[in-house]
Protein backbone atom coordinates (compact mmCIF):
# COMPACT_ATOMS: atom_id res chain seq x y z
CA UNK A 1 0.00 0.00 0.00
CA UNK A 2 2.96 2.31 0.74
CA UNK A 3 4.55 1.94 -2.25
CA UNK A 4 1.40 2.90 -4.54
CA UNK A 5 0.35 6.10 -1.97
CA UNK A 6 3.84 6.98 -2.78
CA UNK A 7 3.52 7.10 -6.26
CA UNK A 8 -0.01 8.50 -6.71
CA UNK A 9 1.86 11.08 -4.75
CA UNK A 10 4.32 11.57 -7.25
CA UNK A 11 2.29 11.53 -9.95
CA UNK A 12 -0.19 14.53 -8.61
CA UNK A 13 3.10 16.45 -7.75
CA UNK A 14 4.19 16.62 -11.22
CA UNK A 15 0.79 16.77 -12.77
CA UNK A 16 0.65 20.32 -10.48
CA UNK A 17 4.32 21.19 -11.24
CA UNK A 18 3.68 21.02 -14.74
CA UNK A 19 0.67 23.03 -14.79
CA UNK A 20 2.32 25.51 -12.75
CA UNK A 21 5.25 25.62 -14.89
CA UNK A 22 3.79 25.67 -18.05
CA UNK A 23 0.82 27.97 -16.95
CA UNK A 24 -1.09 27.48 -19.89
CA UNK A 25 -4.39 25.46 -20.27
CA UNK A 26 -6.36 23.49 -23.30
CA UNK A 27 -9.55 22.37 -22.98
CA UNK A 28 -11.51 20.48 -25.71
CA UNK A 29 -10.11 19.31 -28.88
CA UNK A 30 -8.20 16.51 -29.56
CA UNK A 31 -4.28 17.73 -29.53
CA UNK A 32 -2.21 18.93 -26.65
CA UNK A 33 -0.20 22.22 -27.86
CA UNK A 34 -1.42 25.67 -26.44
CA UNK A 35 -0.55 28.73 -28.58
CA UNK A 36 2.46 30.27 -27.17
CA UNK A 37 0.47 33.54 -26.59
CA UNK A 38 -2.40 31.65 -24.93
CA UNK A 39 -2.96 31.11 -21.24
CA UNK A 40 -5.91 29.19 -22.18
CA UNK A 41 -7.42 28.03 -25.49
CA UNK A 42 -10.74 26.38 -25.59
CA UNK A 43 -11.31 23.92 -28.84
CA UNK A 44 -15.04 22.53 -30.17
CA UNK A 45 -16.78 22.19 -33.05
CA UNK A 46 -20.15 22.61 -31.41
CA UNK A 47 -19.64 24.94 -28.52
CA UNK A 48 -19.09 28.27 -27.12
CA UNK A 49 -17.74 30.12 -24.03
CA UNK A 50 -20.79 31.30 -21.86
CA UNK A 51 -19.84 34.29 -19.92
CA UNK A 52 -21.60 35.02 -16.16
CA UNK A 53 -25.14 36.55 -16.73
CA UNK A 54 -25.36 39.38 -14.85
CA UNK A 55 -28.82 41.22 -14.98
CA UNK A 56 -27.58 44.23 -12.48
CA UNK A 57 -24.60 45.56 -11.72
CA UNK A 58 -24.58 46.90 -8.70
CA UNK A 59 -22.94 44.04 -6.78
CA UNK A 60 -19.80 43.34 -9.07
CA UNK A 61 -19.12 46.77 -9.05
CA UNK A 62 -18.90 46.94 -5.67
CA UNK A 63 -15.95 44.19 -5.80
CA UNK A 64 -14.18 46.84 -7.83
CA UNK A 65 -13.60 44.42 -10.72
CA UNK A 66 -10.49 45.43 -12.83
CA UNK A 67 -10.62 46.19 -16.52
CA UNK A 68 -10.57 43.48 -18.98
CA UNK A 69 -13.36 42.01 -17.34
CA UNK A 70 -15.93 40.12 -19.36
CA UNK A 71 -19.64 39.55 -18.51
CA UNK A 72 -22.84 39.06 -20.57
CA UNK A 73 -25.46 41.45 -19.12
CA UNK A 74 -29.27 40.80 -19.65
CA UNK A 75 -30.83 43.99 -18.80
CA UNK A 76 -29.92 45.15 -22.16
CA UNK A 77 -28.57 41.47 -24.04
CA UNK A 78 -25.01 43.15 -24.47
CA UNK A 79 -21.58 41.50 -24.00
CA UNK A 80 -19.48 44.02 -21.66
CA UNK A 81 -15.70 44.76 -20.86
CA UNK A 82 -14.78 46.81 -18.13
CA UNK A 83 -12.91 49.67 -19.54
CA UNK A 84 -11.35 52.43 -17.21
CA UNK A 85 -14.13 51.89 -14.83
CA UNK A 86 -16.84 51.62 -16.63
CA UNK A 87 -18.67 48.28 -18.58
CA UNK A 88 -18.35 49.52 -21.88
CA UNK A 89 -20.67 47.10 -24.98
CA UNK A 90 -18.28 44.78 -27.17
CA UNK A 91 -19.80 45.84 -30.53
CA UNK A 92 -18.72 47.20 -33.91
CA UNK A 93 -18.31 51.23 -33.41
CA UNK A 94 -21.88 51.87 -34.41
CA UNK A 95 -21.23 55.90 -34.46
CA UNK A 96 -23.71 57.96 -35.94
CA UNK A 97 -22.01 60.86 -38.17
CA UNK A 98 -24.10 64.32 -38.46
CA UNK A 99 -22.04 66.40 -41.43
CA UNK A 100 -23.99 70.20 -41.68
CA UNK A 101 -24.21 70.64 -45.60
CA UNK A 102 -24.15 74.42 -45.32
CA UNK A 103 -22.92 77.54 -43.31
CA UNK A 104 -24.10 79.01 -40.39
CA UNK A 105 -23.89 82.43 -39.54
CA UNK A 106 -23.82 84.76 -36.43
CA UNK A 107 -23.98 88.20 -36.29
CA UNK A 108 -24.62 88.96 -32.31
CA UNK A 109 -22.92 88.60 -29.51
CA UNK A 110 -26.05 88.15 -26.68
CA UNK A 111 -26.38 84.56 -25.94
CA UNK A 112 -30.28 84.77 -26.47
CA UNK A 113 -29.73 85.03 -29.93
CA UNK A 114 -27.03 82.29 -30.84
CA UNK A 115 -27.57 80.20 -33.56
CA UNK A 116 -28.41 76.38 -33.45
CA UNK A 117 -27.08 74.51 -35.93
CA UNK A 118 -29.82 71.73 -36.54
CA UNK A 119 -27.65 69.55 -38.83
CA UNK A 120 -25.67 68.98 -35.72
CA UNK A 121 -28.36 68.01 -33.12
CA UNK A 122 -29.83 64.57 -32.11
CA UNK A 123 -32.66 63.74 -29.79
CA UNK A 124 -31.04 61.48 -26.48
CA UNK A 125 -33.33 58.64 -25.49
CA UNK A 126 -34.21 58.62 -21.87
CA UNK A 127 -32.13 56.40 -19.47
CA UNK A 128 -29.17 56.29 -21.80
CA UNK A 129 -25.67 57.35 -21.82
CA UNK A 130 -23.84 58.96 -25.13
CA UNK A 131 -20.14 59.66 -26.24
CA UNK A 132 -20.58 63.16 -28.34
CA UNK A 133 -17.47 64.51 -30.63
CA UNK A 134 -18.27 67.34 -32.49
CA UNK A 135 -15.75 69.16 -34.81
CA UNK A 136 -16.29 72.29 -36.01
CA UNK A 137 -14.73 74.40 -38.43
CA UNK A 138 -14.89 78.39 -37.29
CA UNK A 139 -14.38 81.52 -39.69
CA UNK A 140 -14.64 85.07 -39.42
CA UNK A 141 -14.22 87.86 -41.79
CA UNK A 142 -12.11 89.88 -38.53
CA UNK A 143 -9.20 88.25 -37.33
CA UNK A 144 -10.09 89.68 -33.90
CA UNK A 145 -13.28 88.49 -33.79
CA UNK A 146 -14.13 84.94 -32.28
CA UNK A 147 -17.03 82.38 -31.32
CA UNK A 148 -18.81 81.38 -28.20
CA UNK A 149 -19.97 78.26 -28.56
CA UNK A 150 -21.47 75.42 -26.37
CA UNK A 151 -23.41 71.65 -26.43
CA UNK A 152 -26.93 72.78 -25.56
CA UNK A 153 -29.30 70.62 -23.95
CA UNK A 154 -31.99 70.56 -21.04
CA UNK A 155 -31.11 72.50 -17.81
CA UNK A 156 -32.64 69.87 -15.61
CA UNK A 157 -32.80 66.27 -15.23
CA UNK A 158 -29.65 65.31 -16.45
CA UNK A 159 -28.35 62.52 -14.60
CA UNK A 160 -24.54 63.45 -15.39
CA UNK A 161 -22.50 65.26 -18.05
CA UNK A 162 -19.09 65.55 -18.14
CA UNK A 163 -18.13 68.15 -20.79
CA UNK A 164 -14.62 69.50 -22.77
CA UNK A 165 -15.10 72.49 -25.60
CA UNK A 166 -11.47 73.31 -26.72
CA UNK A 167 -11.50 76.59 -28.85
CA UNK A 168 -8.28 78.24 -30.03
CA UNK A 169 -7.68 81.51 -27.98
CA UNK A 170 -5.38 84.24 -27.75
CA UNK A 171 -3.46 82.77 -31.09
CA UNK A 172 -1.18 80.68 -29.28
CA UNK A 173 -3.60 78.86 -26.66
CA UNK A 174 -6.62 76.96 -26.06
CA UNK A 175 -9.55 77.46 -23.93
CA UNK A 176 -10.92 74.28 -22.32
CA UNK A 177 -13.72 73.98 -19.97
CA UNK A 178 -14.44 70.69 -18.03
CA UNK A 179 -18.52 71.09 -17.64
CA UNK A 180 -21.25 69.37 -15.82
CA UNK A 181 -23.82 71.28 -17.07
CA UNK A 182 -25.27 71.89 -20.37
CA UNK A 183 -25.78 75.65 -22.19
CA UNK A 184 -22.19 76.79 -20.66
CA UNK A 185 -20.73 78.94 -23.41
CA UNK A 186 -17.06 78.81 -23.87
CA UNK A 187 -14.92 81.49 -25.66
CA UNK A 188 -12.16 81.28 -28.63
CA UNK A 189 -10.87 84.38 -30.01
CA UNK A 190 -8.33 83.38 -32.34
CA UNK A 191 -8.57 83.71 -36.39
CA UNK A 192 -5.56 82.79 -38.29
CA UNK A 193 -6.12 84.96 -40.82
CA UNK A 194 -9.14 86.48 -43.09
CA UNK A 195 -11.13 83.90 -44.84
CA UNK A 196 -9.04 80.72 -42.87
CA UNK A 197 -10.94 78.78 -40.21
CA UNK A 198 -9.84 77.41 -37.50
CA UNK A 199 -10.59 73.98 -35.80
CA UNK A 200 -12.87 73.99 -32.17
CA UNK A 201 -13.68 70.80 -30.49
CA UNK A 202 -16.61 69.64 -27.94
CA UNK A 203 -16.22 66.17 -26.36
CA UNK A 204 -18.92 65.34 -23.74
CA UNK A 205 -20.27 62.00 -22.06
CA UNK A 206 -23.57 62.31 -21.16
CA UNK A 207 -26.18 60.21 -19.31
CA UNK A 208 -30.11 61.29 -19.76
CA UNK A 209 -32.18 61.44 -17.07
CA UNK A 210 -35.96 60.02 -17.22
CA UNK A 211 -37.31 62.36 -20.20
CA UNK A 212 -35.41 62.38 -24.20
CA UNK A 213 -34.44 65.73 -25.02
CA UNK A 214 -32.31 67.27 -28.07
CA UNK A 215 -28.60 67.96 -27.46
CA UNK A 216 -26.60 69.76 -30.38
CA UNK A 217 -24.47 72.91 -30.58
CA UNK A 218 -25.34 76.31 -30.73
CA UNK A 219 -22.69 79.51 -31.02
CA UNK A 220 -22.87 83.12 -31.08
CA UNK A 221 -20.12 85.83 -31.98
CA UNK A 222 -17.52 87.91 -29.73
CA UNK A 223 -17.79 90.86 -31.53
CA UNK A 224 -21.68 92.70 -31.82
CA UNK A 225 -21.62 93.25 -35.36
CA UNK A 226 -19.28 91.18 -36.66
CA UNK A 227 -20.02 87.81 -37.97
CA UNK A 228 -19.17 84.16 -37.23
CA UNK A 229 -19.68 81.22 -39.09
CA UNK A 230 -19.57 77.43 -38.37
CA UNK A 231 -18.45 76.13 -42.03
CA UNK A 232 -19.98 73.31 -43.98
CA UNK A 233 -18.38 70.03 -43.50
CA UNK A 234 -18.55 70.30 -39.75
CA UNK A 235 -19.50 67.32 -37.82
CA UNK A 236 -20.90 65.80 -34.82
CA UNK A 237 -20.67 62.31 -34.12
CA UNK A 238 -22.41 60.50 -31.31
CA UNK A 239 -22.94 56.60 -29.72
CA UNK A 240 -25.03 54.96 -27.05
CA UNK A 241 -22.40 53.17 -24.51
Amino acid sequence: MKPFFTTACMALFLILFSVTVKAQVRIGGTGTSVHPSAVLQLESTDKGLLLPRIADTTVINALNPPDGTLIYLTADNSTRIRTNGRWEKILAENRTTLITPTDYTNNSNLVANATAVPDLSFTAQANKEYLIEAYLLVQSANINNGIRMTLSGPATGVQFAAIEIMVPSNQTSQTISNLSTFNTYVQGTRMPAVGQSFLARIHAVVKMGAAAAALGVKFYTETNGTAVTVKSGSVLQYRQL
